[in-house]
């Protein structure tokens, strides 16, 4: 099958550090272990990195002219770069033909829909967020109407809705797609990469860790992550051979370090910044405890790669009671959960868990199992894709 996959938003560089850019490469990469996948993105990113496919197109936003309104400046290049984005894709296509379409839904985007609807093709849409609502709680979106009818007429095409999370694929449900066509797919993990087995005695040694009790978190640095409130609950209960370990970079960095200065024990808490993703089961594994403190949202839809990655490397693993993840962390039994938003609870599984290696072991046996790789991704992708190209060719007939 020869797959055209697209990725519309300038915001996630295909070879970045965000947990979106890792979601496009491994994705990538297993669907193109059984078929031809030709990549269309608006940016590629700083850092390298090698992907089997056919192709790369890289389409970034151009320029836009001036307007009496320059608050909508930034939505307009979002509109004229889905316009270059649909001349390559459908150029690419006119050269030779597509089986399918796959793309990563994106605010304005509908360059998949557009060559599905006019070539005859299926169209598989993979919904991660409700961008509509996530983009303004951080940001302006002064085109905001033409952005919603084009997020319902892209729902309402999709032959089939690749949801990351219940709570995604409840929201696109209400914002257009029909329910029989959404399907819940959550992030998968590279079993090959993250697992129990890694020497990590040169990264605790070059951290100036090592035999101390390392707690930590990886992720981009940004409120709804949580990382104050653990720095709370470690500055509250942290013993002096613990360590706390903050892999990642993000807005809320330079607050998070004044934060850790501020507690008094600014020496026992180390920031990495930007890691390489390549690096990072090595420094995932360097910990005893990894943690995923989520804040609570009513509409909760995450599905973290985090956490995945914390299992499979075999790690005690804390998160918050919150959305997905009581789907994938069984309480005592292969992580623990605490209450989201609550310092005392995370103070308390910190200790826990801590003083407890009989109990840290137990969740480290069972941490692994179950988890689903990247590969089986990929395989509800291809059987989706080829359940829609059946379904069309019955109607054809």
């Amino acid at each position: 099958m020869r797959i055209a996959y697209i990725v519309a938003d300038s915001g996630i560089p295909v070879c970045g550090y965000k947990g979106a850019s890792v979601h496009v490469r491994e994705l990538v990469r297993a669907l193109a272990a059984q078929h031809s996948v030709s990549l269309f993105c608006a940016a590629l990113g700083p850092a390298e990195c090698s992907l089997p496919v056919e192709s790369i197109d890289v389409v970034p936003p151009p320029e836009v002219p001036d307007h009496p309104d320059e608050s909508s400046k930034r939505d307009r290049r979002r509109l004229a770069g889905v316009a270059s984005m649909r001349d390559v894709v459908h150029e690419a296509h006119r050269a030779r033909p597509f089986d399918a379409v796959y793309e990563r839904y994106s605010l304005f985007s509908d360059v998949g829909a557009g060559l599905a609807s006019i070539a005859g093709l299926p169209f598989a849409l993979e919904v991660n967020a409700p961008l509509l609502i996530e983009r303004r709680r951080v940001e302006p979106l002064p085109l905001w109407p033409v952005a919603k009818e084009i997020e319902q007429a892209v729902f309402g095409q999709a032959d089939a809705v690749l949801a990351v999370s219940e709570g995604v694929a409840t929201y696109v449900a209400k914002a257009g797609a029909d329910e029989r066509r959404v399907h819940v797919v959550p992030n998968g993990v590279d079993t090959s990469r993250f697992h129990p087995n890694l020497d990590t005695r040169k990264v605790r040694t070059k951290l100036g860790m090592g035999d101390s009790v390392v707690i930590g978190f990886v992720g981009s640095l940004k409120p709804w992550h949580g990382v104050d409130l653990l720095i709370d609950a470690f500055t509250s209960c942290a013993r002096p051979n613990w360590r706390l370990l903050i892999v990642g970079d993000g807005p809320e960095r330079q607050t998070l370090e004044s934060q850790a200065v501020q507690s008094g024990l600014g020496q026992q808490i180390a920031f990495t910044g930007p890691i390489s993703h390549a690096d990072i089961p090595l420094y995932v594994s360097a910990m005893d405890i990894p943690v995923a403190p989520y804040r609570w949202t009513p509409d909760f839809y995450f599905s973290p790669l985090k956490l995945y990655e914390y299992l499979a490397a075999g790690k005690a693993v804390i998160a918050s009671d919150v959305g997905q993840i009581a789907r994938a962390i069984r309480h005592e039994e292969n992580g623990y959960l605490v209450l989201p938003d609550n310092v005392a609870s995370l103070s308390d599984a910190l200790t826990r868990l801590a003083g407890d290696a009989r109990l840290r072991e137990r969740l480290e046996r069972e941490a692994p199992r179950g988890l689903v790789t990247w590969e089986k991704v990929a395989h509800q992708v291809t059987t989706i894709l080829d359940s829609v190209t059946s379904e069309q060719m019955i109607v054809q007939a």
